[in-house]
């Protein structure tokens, strides 16, 4: 991990070094949003940074990307909206940050829908979850050109170490503004609350709130370490993270151009995913690390209380055919 960190890290350098040489020859020059501040583990700001190196040596320069890490262009459901408009052109988005246009993606939200990463980075990229992209795009006017595993969920709090699920009771844990972890926080028995990403740091700071619920990599990079002290391992989801591009501008590109932003965009999300994967193992020693107790709750003791989410969100997401086809596209060995 620490070589892949390392490396991480010139990457980092030899490319921002790039980014600061001006390319004459940059025929399209696309904004893109990136909520993770810049750092060498901040994988959707890894994401764009691959992206933007792969399509520089395929076209030569005629394509260059303009990374606004840190949120700079806004929230995430506010960014879709100006994608969908076409006033920024492309975005590295996860997607309980996206239901807002579009309340199918949420079925990657149900919780234990997977059982481990690897079996999430199949369904993402399976044909099932093809359908729903496309599907998306016709519905949105925004193109998901790739998408990779942007890791575990779990759940930090200030207040005391969570070893059961009685243990939730009481905490007011901070969500995003997603319908399906509200009510998971809800039938864990904490009191669930909304706000925007950008908000989070503060509110855990002040003691607003108690906790937080989120990817466990994306939390400590966002520095929630700091003012947390207990880190519980639920192990009751994963984030699909995607890179979209308004539509009509992708097809007003020359189709060869066209089909260089494809391949890069997917060898972007190949590259992150594999990365995703290992800092998920090592993330958990850095919160140890940083003084952070580390609990974890049995998913077997979790998941009787969300069946009803399940049967209730069911309708809304697709039908039980599209989450046994995502479960099965999972468990497929073929990738």
């Amino acid at each position: 991990m620490k070589k892949l960190t390392l490396l991480a890290a010139l990457a980092l350098f030899c490319l921002a070094t790039l980014a600061g040489q001006p390319c004459a020859a940059a025929r399209h020059t696309l904004r893109m949003h990136v909520n993770q501040p810049v750092a060498d583990t901040s994988y959707h700001y890894i994401y764009a940074l691959q992206l933007a190196e792969k399509i520089t040596d395929r076209t030569q320069g005629e394509v260059k990307f303009d990374i606004y890490p840190g949120a700079q262009l806004g929230p995430d459901p506010q960014v879709l909206q100006q994608v969908a408009a076409g006033a920024i052109q492309t975005a590295s988005l996860p997607f309980p940050n996206m239901v807002n246009i579009y309340e199918p993606l949420n079925v990657f939200t149900l919780p234990f829908l997977f059982n481990d990463f690897r079996a999430a980075s199949r369904a993402l990229n399976g044909p099932t979850a093809a359908r729903l992209y496309q599907d998306f795009e016709k519905t949105s006017g925004v193109k998901i050109l790739a998408v990779y595993n942007g890791g575990a969920r779990g759940i930090t709090n200030s207040k005391k170490p969570i070893n059961t699920v009685a243990d939730f009771a009481g905490l007011k844990i901070r969500v995003p503004f997603n319908p399906i972890l509200v009510e998971m926080v809800k039938s864990f028995g904490a009191n669930a609350t909304t706000m925007d990403g950008n908000e989070v740091f503060t509110a855990l700071q002040q003691r607003a709130v108690d906790g937080q619920e989120s990817a466990i990599a994306w939390s400590y990079d966002q520095g929630y370490g700091e003012v947390q002290k207990y880190l519980t391992i639920t192990n009751h989801g994963f984030t699909p993270t995607c890179f979209v591009i308004n539509a009509a501008y992708f097809y007003s590109l020359p189709e060869d151009t066209q089909k260089k932003l494809t391949e890069a965009a997917k060898e972007a999300a190949i590259y992150v995913d594999g990365f995703c994967e290992m800092y998920d193992l090592a993330v958990i020693d850095k919160y140890r690390a940083a003084g952070l107790e580390v609990t974890r709750v049995s998913p077997e003791e979790l998941r009787p209380r969300v069946k009803d989410i399940w049967a209730k969100m069911a309708e809304k997401i697709g039908g039980m055919d599209i989450i046994n086809a995502l479960i099965k596209d999972g468990e497929s060995k073929l990738k």
